[in-house]
């Protein structure tokens, strides 16, 4: 989990740094995107994993509670984005797509 946490602090340094040399490109985003991401998966599922050694049979299933509720309310809560709206749709008649 720390290792992912490092390897996201470093990549995502590596956008001001490029920028700063004016070297910052579209597949260096890209790249960023997916390594953060790919980061985020693995370190969500060793958190998930690691709870069994932290804490007590008889207490797995109240903290897994926990956690999805956590989960949940944090997705609740975030907002959503705006659909964006086309004009056209607006003109064509109900029937017709």
């Amino acid at each position: 989990m720390v290792a992912t946490s490092l390897v996201c602090a470093a990549v995502t340094g590596s956008i001001p740094l490029a920028a700063a040399y004016d070297r910052l490109t579209l597949i260096q985003l890209w790249l960023v995107a997916f390594v953060v991401g790919s980061c985020h998966v693995l370190g969500m599922a060793a958190s998930l994993s690691y709870i069994p050694h932290l804490l007590p049979s008889h207490r797995l299933l109240e903290a897994n509670a926990k956690l999805a509720s956590a989960n949940t309310l944090s997705d609740i809560g975030r907002p959503r984005p705006r659909r964006r709206v086309d004009r056209r749709d607006r003109c064509r008649p109900r029937g017709r797509r």
